[in-house]
């Protein structure tokens, strides 16, 4: 079986009700005569109207009953509680998005901006002056890592030298001292004892050759030069000998005390200018306790560090309070928060408002939408995205187009119904909202649909009949009607496009009765009744 919405397609008028009517028998009477004639014509065929069943859109709908919403309805009050300056719009006034309504006494608000500007500047100061403040003990504190390292590597570098050279000096004075405690050793006095042997050998031979020289000079063989220094020869071979015996005979005798205690004196020198270096070592701890001082004193840049972040710090609070002070300036204008229409004004100029007090009401009438209540019992019918038709009061005759955008979870636990919202197009703004309105959802829209007139359909024994005619016979068909949505539902192996279907006689028929279609007396009806 199909559903059908049957009042939709091809309603007869008031005549046809007529003789539909005249059609009827009469309480206590025999059934009404045909429009053919008289009795002796009963068993004739049945005039009776007809409609050709056809095909078409089917829908069912639900009946919804609600009041118009509005998503954007705000009651405006001020941000900054003060006197009110003014109120620039009153009820009914259209409002656009930022659009300033009102304006508290910013006087004391000013003020405060300006000392807050103050104090941002004294804070900016306070940086600049800690910044110079850093860079400058960073230079000075640097300057006096690199002297006192400068002082430090050259005190170490001349006090090492020093030690080095006493050591060197003291060793010195006590080779000398050994020296000189110890005398010559066996292998100098060997080499001392040659010497004196090379020496007389030396001399036994100058000696000859003078002699030979002079008995040659004598002869006059030679000259006076060369005899002259064979002499010098001899001489020098002498004083070579008597060296090399005054070294034997100092050999023999050993060094003298005065030589030895000179030798002692000189490692007494040595050792106190050992001493005295190894002293002077000492300032080099000094130069490097200055060189640690100045490296540590470096940690004073932390301090300066730490002050150019509290400065910072302080800038940032002044900007938080300049910002706060300048938002509280711009919050005494009291501005739409978006486009609609005044619906109340409810503070005056002059009036000292609070931030509980509102001023004005606006609604955004391209927000308003429709909001029925849906029985539990049907909510499984509606699906976001349907269509609906709305009908206000207060524009009798005149319907709008809605559609469901959503259907909320929860319901009334005493009426057993749910809130459904539907969104309208309202850019005219003549829907306000609460107004009372009424909707007809279409739960569902079928196309197709093998459709004929809602009067074809009679009541016999407590089912819905109607007739088809067949071969010129009327044959009875049932059909079950939805009560709740008036829609029938014809099952397609019954009927099918094209079929004839009584709508007009067939109250008095029977099935397999004959019957003969005249159309024409339902046009002669709508005549009479016009």
């Amino acid at each position: 079986m199909k559903t059908v919405q049957l009042s939709r397609h091809l309603a007869f008028s008031s005549g046809a009700l007529l003789l539909m009517s005249g059609c009827m028998p009469k309480p206590g009477g025999s059934p009404p005569e045909s429009p053919g004639g008289s009795k002796e014509n009963a068993n004739s065929p049945s005039p009776v109207v007809t409609a050709k069943a056809h095909r078409g859109e089917v829908t069912k709908s639900l009946n919804v009953t609600g009041s118009l919403m509005a998503l954007q309805e705000v009651s405006l009050s001020a941000k900054q509680g003060g006197k009110l300056l003014e109120v620039t719009v009153r009820e009914g006034d259209t409002v656009a998005a930022g659009q300033v309504i009102a304006r508290i006494d910013a006087t004391d608000l000013l003020a405060q901006v300006r000392t807050a500007e103050a104090s941002l500047n004294s804070a900016r100061a306070r940086l600049t002056q800690a910044e110079a403040a850093y860079q400058q003990a960073g230079k000075t504190l640097e300057a006096d890592v690199t002297s006192a390292r400068a002082t430090y590597n050259q005190q170490t570098t001349v006090s090492q030298a020093q030690v080095r050279s006493a050591e060197a000096a003291l060793a010195s004075a006590r080779s000398r001292l050994s020296t000189l405690q110890e005398g010559a050793r066996p292998e100098e006095r060997l080499q001392t004892q040659a010497s004196l042997s090379v020496a007389e050998a030396n001399l036994r031979k100058a000696q000859a050759d003078l002699t030979r020289s002079e008995k040659l000079f004598t002869a006059g063989a030679i000259s006076q030069a060369e005899i002259d220094q064979y002499r010098t020869a001899r001489d020098v071979a002498q004083a070579n000998l008597n060296a090399a015996k005054a070294t034997v005979e100092l050999q023999l005798k050993g060094s003298r005390q005065q030589e030895i205690d000179q030798a002692k004196l000189q490692i007494d020198q040595a050792e106190e200018a050992l001493r005295q270096a190894t002293a002077g070592r000492a300032t080099d701890a000094v130069r490097k306790a200055s060189l640690d001082t100045a490296l540590a004193n470096k940690t004073q840049l932390t301090v300066k560090q730490a002050d150019i972040s509290s400065a910072r710090a302080g800038i940032d609070s002044a900007n938080a309070a300049l910002t706060t002070a300048r938002q509280a300036v711009a919050d005494t204008a009291i501005r739409a928060p978006f486009a609609g229409k005044v619906a109340s004004r409810t503070a005056q100029p002059g009036q000292n408002v609070t931030v509980t007090n509102p001023i004005v009401s606006i609604v955004a009438m391209d927000s308003v939408y429709f909001e029925p209540a849906v029985p539990s019992v049907s909510l499984s019918h509606v699906k976001v995205g349907q269509s609906v038709a709305i009908a206000v009061d207060a524009y009798p005759g005149k319907t709008f187009a809605g559609k469901v955008v959503r259907i909320y979870p929860s319901g009334s636990s005493s009426s057993r119904t749910f809130p459904v919202r539907i969104s309208l197009d309202n850019k005219a703004g003549v829907l306000r909202p609460h107004m009372f309105a009424q909707g007809k959802i279409t739960t569902e829209k079928s196309q197709g649909v093998v459709l004929f007139p809602k009067e074809a359909i009679l009541k016999k024994d407590g089912k819905n009949i109607f007739f088809v005619i067949e071969n010129n016979k009327a044959i009875e068909k049932s059909i079950s009607i939805n009560s709740e949505d008036g829609v029938g539902e014809v099952s397609s192996s019954d009927l099918k496009e094209g079929d004839i279907v009584v709508t007009l006689g067939q109250r008095t028929l029977k099935n397999g009765d004959s019957v003969k279609a005249d159309n024409n007396q339902e046009k002669k009806n709508n005549a009479m009744a016009r």
